[in-house]
């Protein structure tokens, strides 16, 4: 028999008395309840290990044996059989899967997997809940001036906990560290928990205190529209105005609340400093960590974490969230400034120009009142992307057209949004095959298929009930696509077939189920990529039914 510290979660502590008052009620309540040879499972505090329930952490070192708990009141005291192939897990473990039997101790609480059988479980799995404390740090090694931060290992820190518990923290060099403020997240160590930041630590309970495994610290967090921008002693509110890449700086935001919040009275974080060494991340470029101060600017949103230092946020992480546009295209302006309106009209390759779109809201949103954002100015070094493409990313300004449907990230400029990402969302029709079309010659009868390598069409008659209307619809008027064209370009796929890529449009016939993309012009679609579905069957049962 061996012992070590129990764990225990905080406020979840059986005395000892009401643990045998439990057991002496509910034995004969468990002993009903259990039913021979049935799937079942338990959770509650290990009341005895292999027959000794002397000290709380009483613990065993071999890779058999039996212990009790008490569960919930229906369940009773419950006896569990575990074996040699019976697995262990424990969160404060690293790897969890490392724990065994012998972390199985009175005291702790358990879960445990198993089939019930002649009134005991045979355990197959068994996961001990590890003792966990989460507050504010009040205290470092002893010394609670805020900011004060841990040193040398070992060493201690005290928490405020719910219901204003305070509760010690022991660690060692063997605990280990985690903060999301940091890259990589497990490079924190003692020296990131500090007096005013928030932590949740996992480990055991020894004489009151927590022997911590893992102390997870809380970045502090703030969100919102960047207000101002700060660049040496000069500050600017004027929309646009950014930080200066390379530089320490400040910006405020007006936004939501900073976690964690360390006084009593809550109140919002609109102070976030940054340094040369604080890490910036913008999705708008094509690599999101060149970012840098330069991309925060008045009027953007962001999210910053790190620490809280004299009501101020200072930033070890800052995302700038871009502005985002969604809907259909309603003009196109090449370079030069011509605009067309007309179904069909594109952008130039490699040229700036802008268009117009008719859709969502653009986020953030920099102004108080609601406005949608309509334009969309692009650059030659805007990036595009059409999954109708191969590859996606061969598309360019040329791909924009008016009455297809974009999706664009960027920066907001004098109501402008200054696109570094446009993502073309190619038209789409799924249905059944009503007729072919091949070398002029149409035919309507059910397996007449295309022809390899040739051009030709189809017609589509949707499945609910007889269309579906595809996207983007580029007329007011909602209407069913039907027609589809193809050329000796557009690529097919069948998963019938051994190699799905070798389909082609002979694979395409009257009767059949497909789903074809590409683009919108007069009304029909001209496919980029056809793929032949799977015959669509309907459950007995449905359709028309008299009586």
């Amino acid at each position: 028999m061996s012992s070590r510290p129990r764990r225990l979660h905080l406020g979840a502590i059986l005395p000892a008395a009401l643990v045998v008052i439990l057991a002496g009620s509910v034995v004969a309540a468990s002993a009903a309840s259990a039913s021979p040879h049935q799937p079942g499972g338990v959770a509650g505090v290990v009341t005895s290990v292999n027959g000794s329930d002397a000290s709380v952490g009483a613990c065993v070192s071999s890779d058999t044996g039996t212990f009790t708990m008490v569960g919930h009141i229906r369940q009773g005291i419950v006896t569990v059989h575990v074996a040699a192939t019976t697995t262990y897990t424990d969160a404060a473990r690293t790897p969890p899967t490392s724990a065994s039997f012998a972390d199985v101790c009175v005291g702790d609480q358990v879960k445990v997997l198993g089939t019930l059988s002649s009134g005991a479980l045979a355990a197959t799995a068994v996961a001990i809940v590890p003792a966990q404390a989460q507050g504010i740090v009040t205290s470092v090694n002893g010394i609670a001036t805020a900011g004060t931060c841990g040193t040398t290992l070992p060493g201690s820190f005290t928490l405020a906990a719910r219901h204003h518990d305070i509760v010690t923290v022991d660690v060692t060099s063997t605990s280990a560290f985690t903060d999301a403020a940091l890259t990589p997240p497990t490079s924190a160590g003692f020296a990131d928990v500090c007096v005013g930041s928030q932590v949740d630590a996992l480990g055991t309970l020894s004489s009151g205190a927590l022997a911590a495994t893992l102390v997870t610290i809380v970045p502090a967090q703030a969100q919102g529209t960047v207000a101002s921008v700060t660049v040496g002693t000069t500050t600017s509110t004027t929309a646009g105005s950014c930080g200066t890449k390379g530089s320490a700086g400040s910006f405020t935001l007006g936004g939501f609340w900073a976690l964690p919040v360390t006084a009593a009275t809550t109140r919002f974080v609109t102070a976030v400093d940054v340094t040369s060494t604080t890490t910036f991340s913008d999705a708008a470029l094509t690599t999101p960590t060149s970012a840098s101060f330069a991309y925060v600017c008045v009027g953007s949103q962001v999210t910053a974490l790190g620490t809280l230092s004299s009501g101020a946020l200072a930033a070890t992480l800052v995302t700038i969230v871009p502005a985002q546009a969604q809907g259909t295209v309603t003009s196109v302006t090449v370079e030069g400034g011509t605009t067309s309106t007309t179904a069909g009209s594109c952008g130039t390759g490699g040229s700036a120009g802008a268009f117009t779109v008719g859709g969502f809201w653009a986020l953030p949103v920099a102004t108080a009142a609601l406005q949608r954002l309509t334009t969309v100015d692009v650059t030659p070094a805007t990036a595009f992307t059409d999954a109708a493409l191969t590859p996606p990313a061969s598309a360019t300004f040329a791909n924009v057209c008016v009455g297809g449907q974009v999706k664009a990230l960027g920066t907001l400029s004098s109501g402008a949004l200054a696109a570094s990402v446009v993502t073309i969302v190619p038209a789409e029709t799924q249905g059944i095959v009503m007729s072919l079309t091949v070398g002029g010659t149409t035919s309507t009868t059910a397996g007449a298929c295309g022809t390899t390598g040739s051009a030709g069409s189809f017609t589509v008659a949707g499945i609910v009930p007889i269309g579906i209307v595809p996207l983007p619809v580029a007329a007011i008027p909602t209407r069913l696509l039907t027609t589809v064209d193809v050329t000796s370009t557009t690529t097919f796929t069948d998963a019938t077939l051994a190699t799905p890529t070798s389909a082609t449009f002979a694979n395409v016939c009257v009767g059949g189920h497909v789903e074809a993309i590409g683009t919108l012009s007069s009304g029909v679609l001209a496919a980029t990529a056809v793929t032949i579905l799977p015959p669509i069957s309907f459950a007995p049962g449905h359709g028309n039914r008299r009586g």
